[in-house]
């Protein structure tokens, strides 16, 4: 027999998870239900936090591959955005961190395309976000763009309150100035 096979025929992820659920006492989640209300609005929140929409799109596919490797750990279907949220914001904080990393490298990031230049303020904000922390641009991002209050982010996060708090505020700071070095108009 095939090692990929089993007495059934061929290995499938699908009977797997369904054998999975059958043995739990679990239902499988809706991911298309997830997929169709939450993925726009992930990318929104990975572009904000990266800067650039095709690292955006990879994170949200990459949340939703994370989240169906381990949909047991969500109790709850009705957290299931909040739940999407940190997924998405661990991978993006892993990645910038990474990122910043790799720019001290040689000849890293060397290419640049120059089809599509952005405008000058949003290049700004965009440098002023990358030169701020990561878990500070993702508090700030969680805050101020999608409306999240200290105490979701807390629970996305991981976090106590008082931490997203002053990742606020020390990421404001911290961005304004940065901003304010990169030319942009407050």
């Amino acid at each position: 027999m095939h090692p990929f096979q089993s007495p059934r025929g061929p290995y499938m992820l699908r009977d797997v998870r369904e054998e999975t659920a059958a043995a739990t006492g679990r239902t499988r989640l809706p991911w298309r239900e997830l997929y169709d209300a939450h993925a726009a609005e992930l990318v929104g929140y990975l572009w904000k936090l990266t800067g650039d929409r095709e690292a955006a799109n990879d994170l949200m596919q990459e949340t939703f591959v994370a989240g169906m490797r381990d949909e047991a750990a969500l109790r709850d279907v009705a957290k299931a955005r909040a739940w999407l949220y940190r997924i998405a914001t661990r991978l993006a904080i892993k990645r910038l961190r990474r990122a910043r990393l790799i720019a001290f490298l040689p000849f890293a990031g060397t290419e640049r395309s120059t089809e599509g230049i952005p405008d000058v303020e949003a290049v700004a904000v965009r440098e002023a976000m990358r030169a701020i922390s990561a878990d500070q641009a993702a508090a700030l991002v969680l805050h101020y763009a999608h409306g999240f209050t200290r105490t979701e982010i807390a629970d996305l996060t991981g976090r106590s309150e008082e931490t997203i708090k002053a990742r606020i505020a020390r990421g404001r700071r911290a961005f304004l100035v940065a901003h304010d070095r990169q030319g942009g108009h407050s």
